[in-house]
């Protein structure tokens, strides 16, 4: 009895607990709770009711720390379990996996490194700077400006568009706009980015582009049929100019002051219609025969103009005409000389001009005779036992000189002296073939 009474003494006196968290009975075996109705009560003796209380709030405190720590270890426990059987549930694929993707992870990063760092390195120190290049093209500066590979594109480009000019200015018979715009392409096509004119080696640095370098060396080599082309334009417009000259004297003989001098000038024409001073060119005379056959009859308007200013009278005619004939005789132009006694013949026909021309006739026998013996001999000399080959070769070249004077000068246009030339140009390639 008296137990009894001192436990509801101490409920009285003792402050209620604090509220605790509600779990069923099943909670607290698993977690391990002591209930109040399993904590036996020590024995002691009586005591006061001041200690009895104290004693009672000790034991209350420690009950319930108790059961908090041993919940904590409690749910401490259950968590890490989890987190154990949740490691314990990977399958080996599952490692391996994470294993390889992780290994991908770092090779990605080890490869961004290394080509970033490459690209850096590459784009600081290896780029190569732009050039400039001035060039003068067609009488005008131009200012190039890129990298070699870049260079070699533009002179390409460039090559083309004067390529293409150039056959313009050639169908329009533009000479000069022809010749610079193949002068400006020859220039960008023999740059060094492009192999300066030469094949492309992949050990020159100059050179941009090794297939643009190797295209350049074709178009280069379009270059030569261009200026053939453009040559033969000149040559046509040169002949036409000095055939028009020629007529326009021959037209207006009363303004021309020199005949001899207008007679030369046609000849030298007839034997070189391109180029006069330059000598004989049958390539030439044949090319541009028809203009050279107009002036070789235009001769005849030149001599009747000379004997009307040298007869005066009728009884000058044949002393006048013995005399300018002794002139073409001494050049061997026996046919000017025959042409100009059967001109006074027709304008003076009462004079008696005969001997004159009988005498030219013997003259141009005589001339022949003369230069074809020299010929032979010549040849003779080169075929001759113990000859060598530079002799012979020059003993025949000789003759064919002779040859040739004969057919340029003596006139194959008259009758009576077209024999001689006849004979001469059948020798001369008789002799050319044994060159």
């Amino acid at each position: 009895m008296a137990r009894s009474r001192r436990m509801r003494n101490r409920q009285q006196e003792a402050p209620e607990p604090a509220p605790e968290q509600e779990y069923d009975d099943d909670m607290a075996m698993e977690t391990g709770d002591l209930m109040p109705a399993d904590i036996e009560e020590p024995e002691t003796g009586p005591v006061s009711r001041n200690e009895s209380s104290v004693s009672d709030r000790n034991a209350s405190s420690s009950v319930r720390s108790r059961g908090r720590s041993s919940r904590r270890a409690a749910g401490s426990s259950v968590r890490g379990s989890q987190r154990k059987s949740a490691r314990k549930e990977l399958s080996p694929e599952e490692k391996a996996a994470r294993r390889a993707a992780f290994r991908n992870a770092v090779l990605t990063v080890l490869i961004i490194a290394v080509v970033g760092g490459g690209g850096a390195f590459a784009y600081f120190n290896l780029r190569e700077e732009k050039q400039q290049v001035p060039l003068t093209l067609r009488g005008e500066e131009r200012v190039f400006v890129g990298t070699k590979a870049g260079l070699s594109a533009q002179y390409l480009s460039a090559a083309r568009a004067f390529h293409e000019a150039a056959e313009t200015a050639i169908a329009k018979r533009q000479t000069e706009s022809a010749k610079a715009n193949i002068e400006a392409m020859n220039t960008v096509l023999t740059q060094p980015q492009l192999g300066s004119g030469s094949q492309a080696s992949p050990e020159d640095e100059n050179i941009g582009d090794l297939a643009m370098a190797q295209r350049a060396l074709e178009m280069l080599e379009e270059v030569p049929a261009l200026k053939q082309r453009l040559q033969r334009v000149e040559d046509d417009n040169q002949a036409s100019a000095n055939f028009n000259n020629l007529r326009r004297q021959v037209g207006s003989l009363n303004d021309v002051k020199d005949l001899d001098a207008l007679t030369q000038a046609i000849n030298r024409f007839r034997e070189n219609p391109v180029r006069p001073t330059e000598g004989s060119d049958p390539v030439l005379q044949e090319r541009y025969k028809t203009m050279v056959d107009e002036m070789a009859a235009k001769l005849k308007d030149v001599s009747r103009e000379r004997l009307t200013r040298l007869i005066k009278d009728t009884s000058q005619v044949v002393d006048t005409i013995n005399l300018e004939s002794q002139k073409y005789i001494a050049k061997g132009q026996y046919g000017m000389a025959l042409s100009l006694v059967d001109e006074a013949a027709i304008n003076s026909p009462q004079a008696d001009l005969k001997g004159v021309r009988q005498k030219v006739l013997k003259a141009a026998e005589s001339g022949w005779e003369t230069d074809r013996g020299t010929a032979e001999n010549l040849y003779k000399d080169a075929i001759a036992p113990g000859a060598g080959d530079a002799m012979r070769t020059g003993k025949i070249r000789q003759a064919i000189e002779v040859l040739q004077n004969v057919i340029d000068t003596y006139g194959k246009d008259v009758a009576e002296i077209r024999g001689y030339v006849s004979d001469a140009e059948r020798m001369m390639r008789e002799y050319q073939s044994k060159l």
